[in-house]
């Protein structure tokens, strides 16, 4: 889970140098996300693919 909080730091850390222009502005997959209920069945590396697809 640790390594998980370290890789949201250092992503949100280097998007927060990116224009937002880029995203819709309807659509916003980490809203998606929070919105999904998270499951204890679903292991660290899928959460990891999961993130790094957004």
């Amino acid at each position: 889970m640790q390594l998980l909080l370290v890789w949201f730091h250092s992503h949100f850390w280097k998007v927060e140098k990116v224009s937002y222009r880029v995203f819709s502005e309807n659509y916003s997959p980490l809203k998606e996300l929070v919105a999904t209920p998270r499951r204890d069945d679903i292991t660290e590396e899928k959460w990891m693919a999961i993130f790094q697809n957004l």
